[in-house]
Formats: C-alpha cells, sequence, structure tokens
C-alpha cells in the first residue's frame, strides 16, 4: 500500500514533468522550427547555386556539389533536377533520366523533368546535341573530315559537342577568297581524295556532304561581307 510521503514524491515528480513540458517544449518546438527555417535556407542558397552554374554550364562542379547534398538529403527534388539537367547537358542521358524520374517520384507534376525525359525518347535516325562545348584540336578535326584546309582556309576554332552518337565535332573557318573559288578548291580536294560528295546550293549559302554509313561530314559556306564563312561537321555514327 502507497504511504503518504510515496503519493507526494509521486505528486512532485508529476509536477516536474508537468512544469518541464510547459517551459521545455516551447522551445523545443521553437527550436525545431528554426532548424527547419535553417534547413530551408540552405536548401534555397545551394538551389540558386547550382541553376546559376547550370546555366553557365559549370556541369563538373554541378554534378560534384548536387552528389555531396543528395548524399544526405535524397529528397532534394530541386538538387536532383539541377543534377539532371547538367547529366543531359554532358550527354550521360542514362544518368540523366534517372535524375529527372527521381524529381518525378518526389513531384509528379514537374514540368521541366517531363520535357527532358520526353527529348530522351531518341527516334531512329534523330540526332540530339546538347549547349556543352569543349575545344577540339584542329589537326584532329581535319584527320576526321579527311582534308588540310590550310591552302585557302583560316581556322577558327574546333569543338566537340555531346550527344546521343559516338561524336559530333563543329569547326569554323573563314576566307577572303571568293564563294566561288573556295566551292572549287573544296571540290577538287574532296575529288583528289576520291571521296564521293553531294553538291546543293541555296540563298543561305552551300553544302557540300560525304562521308559512309559509319560517319558524316558536312561542310557549309556562306558569303558574310567581305569574307566567306565555311562550318564544318563531323559526325560519327556507328564504330
Amino acid at each position: 500500500m502507497m504511504t503518504q510521503n510515496s503519493k507526494i514524491g509521486l505528486g512532485l515528480v508529476a509536477v516536474i514533468i508537468l512544469v518541464l513540458i510547459v517551459f521545455w517544449y516551447p522551445s523545443y518546438k521553437v527550436q525545431n522550427i528554426q532548424n527547419e527555417q535553417k534547413d530551408k535556407l540552405i536548401l534555397d542558397d545551394k538551389v540558386y547555386k547550382l541553376n546559376k552554374l547550370v546555366l553557365a554550364h559549370e556541369c563538373s562542379q554541378v554534378l560534384e556539389e548536387a552528389e555531396a547534398y543528395l548524399s544526405t538529403n535524397a529528397d532534394a527534388e530541386q538538387i536532383w533536377s539541377a543534377l539532371g539537367a547538367c547529366q543531359f547537358d554532358l550527354g550521360k542521358f542514362k544518368d540523366a533520366k534517372d535524375s529527372f524520374q527521381k524529381v518525378l517520384a518526389l513531384e509528379p507534376e514537374n514540368v521541366a523533368a517531363k520535357n527532358y525525359l520526353k527529348q530522351m525518347e531518341f527516334k531512329t535516325g534523330e540526332i540530339v546535341v546538347t549547349g556543352t562545348e569543349t575545344p577540339f584540336d584542329k589537326i584532329e578535326f581535319e584527320s576526321r573530315m579527311g582534308l588540310n584546309f590550310d591552302e585557302i582556309l583560316t581556322f577558327v576554332k574546333a569543338t566537340e559537342k555531346p550527344s546521343n552518337i559516338l561524336e559530333y565535332l563543329l569547326a569554323s573557318y573563314t576566307t577572303t577568297n571568293s564563294l566561288d573559288n573556295t566551292i572549287l578548291f573544296l571540290k577538287d580536294a574532296l575529288k583528289k581524295a576520291g571521296m564521293n560528295f553531294t553538291f546543293s546550293g541555296a540563298k543561305t549559302g552551300t553544302i557540300i556532304s560525304y562521308g559512309n554509313e559509319k560517319e558524316r561530314k558536312i561542310i557549309m559556306l556562306e558569303k558574310k561581307n567581305s569574307l566567306v564563312k565555311v562550318e564544318m561537321n563531323y559526325q560519327k555514327l556507328t564504330n
């Protein structure tokens, strides 16, 4: 049977617990709210920073920071979205699909994720090229094209762009020679190299195409004021 002292002791314990609840719980709740607000500010800051990097095509940094953040915050759909955008930009289409599917798992109505996934539904023969550019060596590019253009063209730059084919290269050249002379030079060079090519002219410029089922090579010429602008495209389709 409980003694009077025991009852008093239990009563004191109950009072102490009640006091702790009354005075401690509100501060605990406030602390939780503050922590949640702090976490949201950290997330908002990270999203803002990553989106700026995505727009600047600084994708290596985006991949590093996004993956580090997601390792402890796997439900941050905005970070998954930034990660997916850069994976797409780098031509890592399988990884990009995985990231955007995670975005939709967290936010089923995310329009951007749906649009990216739609872009990755590649049709047969369709070539999809992303926005990232990597400098490419001039000699290597001309080796792919099977011609050297130094005799008549001035090299400007060559770049490689991620795509859903094995290799997609672009190069720019200019010349002060006339458009007709430049076309004649290129035709003669292709004939001497034993290459079959097609030639088409239009108001917007002239296109020379050659290659085979494994690779496609395109030369586009356009008169620009006193210069002839020459854009070249190399596409490696299969091994």
